[in-house]
C-alpha cells in the first residue's frame, strides 16, 4: 500500500517555505549533472515555477511548512514523504500531490529512488483550472482528499510524456511558454482526476469505517491544530461522542487522539526550530502559547512516544528531566531520522547558542551546550581558555558595557563538525569598556567564529572580534 500504517512520531518546528530561488538549496545538492528541467538551476520559470528530478535531491527534506503546489511522479524504487500526520511510500507509478500550507517531510530515500516533480506557486497558475474555487474538483488538492495514489501504467506513462513536455518548454522557452506549461499542468490534474474516482471504488482509498474516521481526524488535526486543541472539538466536527473517536483511533495506531494533536504541534515547532530566526518566545507566540514557559512544559510533560518513534530511530536524552535547549537537539537527531547531528543540526544549535547566551546571558543554557572540556583557542592572553574564560567575557565584561546587545547573523558555513559565522553584535555604549566612560553610542561589532562541535556540544571554539575598531567608535567625535 502506499500509505503507511503507522503515524509518525516526531515533529517539531515550522518555518514557511516560499518558491524562491534560495529554495533550490533546501532540496538540491547542486552537485548533480542532470541535464533534466531545472536540476542545475535554482532559477524559477517566471518566478514561479520548477521542474526537477531527484537524480541529486538532498536526503533529508523538512519538516517545512510548503506555501506552494508539488506534483511528484515516482518511476523507480520508492521514499517515504509526510503531509501533515500521513506517512507515504509512493512507488513505481505512483502519484502524490502537495498543498501550499502543509507540513512536508521527506527521507528514507532509497539509493536508486527516481521520480519527476514540480513545484509551483498559486500565482503561476492562477489562471488555470487551479483559479479560485476550482480546487474542489481535484480532491487530492484539498486536506480531506487521498494525496497519494498509485496509477496505472498507461495513465503514468501519459502523464510522464506531458513531463517531458514541459521539459522541452522549460529548455526552449519559446513564446507563451508559461501558458503551454499551465495547459499541460491542467491536463496531467485530468488525468489523475480521472483515476482517482477508481481508486475510490477499488479500495486504495480507506473503505472501513473506524479506519475513515481515522483518516478523517488525521487530515483536520494536520489542518487545523494551531486553532483546535481539544479532542471533543474534533468529535463534534466528526459527528461522533469524544470516547468513540479515541477507540477508533486507538484502533488504527497505538496513540490516542490527544497524542496525534501533540504530534502536529511538535511538527509545527520543529520546522520553526529549522527554518526561522526565531526566539523560543516569538515560537511560543506562533503556536499560540499564552507564555514562552508553557511551551517549555509541554515539551517536558510529552510522554516518551513522543520522541522515541515507532521506526526506531534512538534519540540521546530524556524529555522529562530535560530543558527546552536540549529537547532541541534531541528533536535536531529525529529531523532526519538519525543519531548523528547533521551539518544544518549544528547550525540551529549555534544559532541557538547566540539568541540564548550571547543575547540573553542564559547560563543554564550555556551549561547544556558547552562541553567540559571545550577550549576557546583565540581567548585574549591571560584570559582562561575554558568555559568559565567565555563566561567572564560576555556576562561581566561585554554585557555589563552593552547591555541591549543584540546579534545579526549574515552568514553559516557548516562542514562536518564545525560551523562558521559571520555576524555582527548592535549595541548601545551604556557602561564601562576597557577604561571607556559610557558615550551612550550605538555600535556596531562585526565578528567571524568558527564553532566545532560533538555530540550537540560546543567543544571548540577560533573567533575574531576587531576590538581595536570598536574602540576607535566608541572615542570618535
Amino acid at each position: 500500500m502506499v500509505r503507511e500504517p503507522g503515524v509518525k512520531e516526531i515533529g517539531t518546528d515550522i518555518g514557511r517555505i516560499t518558491l524562491n530561488t534560495d529554495l533550490y538549496k533546501l532540496h538540491k545538492t547542486g552537485e548533480g549533472h542532470s541535464e533534466f528541467g531545472m536540476d542545475k538551476t535554482a532559477e524559477l520559470l517566471d518566478g514561479g515555477f520548477g521542474l526537477y528530478s531527484t537524480t541529486d535531491v538532498r536526503k533529508n527534506i523538512g519538516p517545512v511548512k510548503t506555501q506552494y503546489y508539488r506534483i511528484s511522479l515516482t518511476r523507480q524504487d520508492s521514499a517515504r514523504f509526510d503531509i501533515g500526520l500521513e506517512t507515504y511510500q509512493p512507488y513505481r507509478n505512483c502519484i502524490l500531490f502537495g498543498i501550499p500550507g502543509q507540513v512536508f517531510s521527506f527521507y528514507d530515500v532509497s539509493e536508486d529512488f527516481l521520480a519527476y516533480y514540480m513545484l509551483f506557486g498559486e500565482q503561476f497558475i492562477s489562471h488555470s483550472l487551479l483559479k479560485a474555487g476550482q480546487q474542489e474538483y481535484f480532491p487530492f488538492l484539498t486536506y480531506a482528499g487521498l494525496q497519494c495514489f498509485e496509477l496505472n501504467t498507461d495513465t503514468a506513462s501519459e502523464i510522464e510524456a506531458i513531463i517531458f513536455k514541459i521539459n522541452d518548454e522549460v529548455s526552449k522557452r519559446q513564446f507563451m511558454c508559461h501558458d503551454v506549461i499551465c495547459l499541460y499542468i491542467q491536463l496531467i490534474l485530468i488525468h489523475a482526476n480521472r483515476h482517482y474516482g477508481a481508486i475510490l471504488r477499488t479500495g486504495q482509498a480507506t473503505s472501513n469505517s473506524l479506519q475513515h474516521l481515522y483518516t478523517s481526524y488525521l487530515k483536520l488535526v494536520s489542518r487545523q491544530f494551531l486553532t483546535v486543541r481539544r479532542v471533543a472539538d474534533y468529535a463534534d466536527m466528526l459527528h461522533v461522542s469524544p470516547d468513540y473517536l479515541n477507540r477508533a483511533i486507538k484502533s488504527c495506531s497505538d496513540k490516542t487522539a490527544h497524542e496525534l494533536i501533540n504530534n502536529m504541534m511538535l511538527m509545527e515547532a520543529k520546522a520553526y526550530l529549522l527554518y526561522a530566526d526565531l526566539s523560543i518566545a516569538e515560537i511560543a507566540y506562533k503556536l499560540d502559547f499564552a507564555d514562552p514557559s508553557h511551551f517549555n512544559r509541554f515539551f517536558r510533560n510529552l510522554p516518551r512516544w513522543s520522541l522515541e518513534s515507532s521506526r526506531k530511530y534512538p534519540i540521546h536524552g530524556r524529555i522529562r528531566s530535560m530543558s527546552l535547549s536540549a529537547a532541541i537537539m534531541n528533536f535536531g537527531c529525529l529531523i532526519n531520522h538519525t543519531t548523528a547531528m547533521t551539518t544544518e543540526q549544528n547550525k540551529v544549535l549555534v544559532r541557538w547558542i547566540n539568541k540564548e547566551f550571547i543575547e540573553g546571558g542564559n547560563l543554564q543554557t550555556f551549561n547544556e551546550i558547552f562541553a567540559e572540556d571545550f577550549v576557546n583557542y583565540t581567548a585574549p592572553p591571560g584570559s582562561p581558555q575554558n568555559r568559565d574564560g567565555v563566561v567572564y567575557f560576555f556576562n561581566h565584561l561585554l554585557k555589563p558595557a552593552f547591555p541591549d546587545l543584540t546579534v545579526e547573523i549574515h552568514e553559516m558555513i557548516a562542514e562536518g563538525d564545525k560551523v562558521i559565522t559571520r555576524k555582527s553584535f548592535h549595541a548601545t555604549h551604556k557602561g564601562e569598556f576597557f577604561g571607556v566612560q559610557p558615550t551612550h553610542k550605538e555600535v556596531v561589532m562585526d565578528v567571524i567564529d568558527i564553532i566545532q562541535l560533538r555530540d550537540g556540544k560546543y567543544i571548540g571554539h577560533w573567533g575574531i572580534l576587531d576590538v581595536h575598531r570598536l574602540l576607535a567608535q566608541l572615542s570618535a567625535q
